[in-house]
């Protein structure tokens, strides 16, 4: 009997200890960008009400939000699940966990073709896309050219051609109408590369081999295409803004420019039939050659750091449902079911815009330290600035060699 007693008071004691423990939750950090966040938060609460135990804190990226990647690549501590754009993915390749191959059959199946392969490196899936895929598109001012008589250029010596009877000069001299636009500004990688799409890929050039051994920068084919840039900008063929105030459509709306690149937003393109008649300049010979795709997606992806939980990778993986899909604020629909009754895919501008986007496969990038959109990105803006062409081809090559010897150790 004592002994009976004495057990119920030591497994009251215990109960009584055990009770007055506060367990810690788990916590699952996240950062995300400003068009994601209300989405991101409402599936967030779902999966915690669903998952008692676990808090999940989302913190909106901010401005400098390119810094604080860059910063994670050099220290390697990244929040358990991050937004990021594309290009810079194979930067931070060291720290990301891939999607499971579950999460790959169900997106690619769900998804608008094309989409999941924002986060496509050599073979492997490590992102999700948090946008439809987006390209540097071209956009024309369609009433320009039918007031001159001109067909919109397709290739690159066509830009070159039409470029004089498109510029406008004012009597003092200045150019009043410019015949091209870029995205971008000194220093700004991701505008100067935009370029590549129209110009290498039209051109015939090309970056490295198909197994990845061999840069083939240095060929007639890339001197052509940079002789024929360094012409356009040397002539003020080309207008350079990057301040996004005001933009591409903009320009073309206020007849200051006949044909621009849209960067890698949509933006205020959407609206742009309601201020001057705009054409998708996107021909099968721009961006193919056969059958190999010669663009590169860029958007922004959600990535999942290699050392986060069970549970951050079951909300990362699950958190792309048709419902955030449906209310996010950037970029189209990416469920192939919310594009009924969606206005943009039954607009003939937009159907151009998709169709050109949706064959659009990843260019293969590279994965250690430095992307190719920087690479070539730094040797269009040299080329534009009236650096030597030679020293320009040879320094991108010398820092993809080096990135390839990585690749191949």
């Amino acid at each position: 009997m004592r002994k009976m007693v004495a057990l119920l008071l030591a497994i009251v004691m215990l109960s009584t200890l055990v009770g007055g423990v506060s367990f810690a939750e788990e916590t699952i950090d996240m950062w995300v960008q400003i068009d994601w966040l209300e989405c991101a938060t409402v599936e967030a609460e779902k999966f915690m009400a669903e998952n008692p135990g676990v808090k999940i804190n989302i913190m909106e990226a901010g401005d400098d939000y390119h810094t604080k990647i860059m910063l994670s690549v050099s220290s390697g501590e990244f929040p358990d699940i991050f937004s990021i754009d594309s290009p810079e993915v194979p930067m931070a390749l060291d720290y990301i966990a891939p999607l499971s191959d579950e999460a790959v059959a169900y997106y690619k199946e769900k998804l608008t073709p094309g989409a999941l392969e924002l986060g496509l490196i050599n073979g492997t899936y490590y992102a999700l896309p948090l946008q439809i895929p987006t390209y540097p598109i071209w956009v024309a001012n369609q009433a320009i050219f039918d007031e001159l008589g001109l067909e919109i250029p397709t290739t690159l010596d066509e830009m070159l051609e039409v470029a004089p009877k498109l510029q406008v000069r004012n009597e003092d001299g200045t150019v009043a109408r410019y015949p091209y636009y870029i995205q971008s500004a000194p220093g700004q990688w991701s505008g100067w590369f935009n370029w590549h799409y129209l110009l290498m890929a039209n051109g015939g050039a090309n970056i490295v081999s198909e197994d990845r051994q061999t840069v083939m920068l240095d060929t007639p084919e890339t001197r052509h295409v940079l002789e024929v840039f360094q012409t356009l900008a040397q002539n003020e063929y080309v207008l350079v803004d990057g301040s996004n105030e005001p933009t591409c459509t903009d320009y073309l709306a206020e007849g200051l420019v006949a044909m621009g690149e849209e960067g890698c937003w949509m933006g205020d393109a959407l609206f742009a039939e309601e201020r001057f008649e705009p054409k998708v300049v996107a021909p099968t010979v721009v961006t193919k050659e056969g059958d190999k795709p010669l663009v590169q997606a860029s958007g922004w992806v959600l990535c999942l750091n290699k050392n986060a939980s069970e549970n951050a990778r079951k909300f990362w993986e699950g958190l792309l449902t048709a419902e955030f899909d449906q209310n996010k604020e950037a970029s189209g629909p990416l469920y192939q079911e919310n594009r009924d009754g969606n206005e943009m895919y039954n607009d003939p501008f937009w159907k151009d815009y998709f169709s050109y986007a949706e064959y659009a496969q990843a260019y293969p990038n590279l994965k250690f330290g430095m992307s190719l959109q920087v690479i070539l990105g730094d040797m269009f803006e040299q080329v534009f600035f009236g650096a030597d062409i030679d020293t320009a081809i040879q320094d991108a090559s010398n820092q993809i060699t080096e990135v390839l010897i990585k690749e191949n150790q």
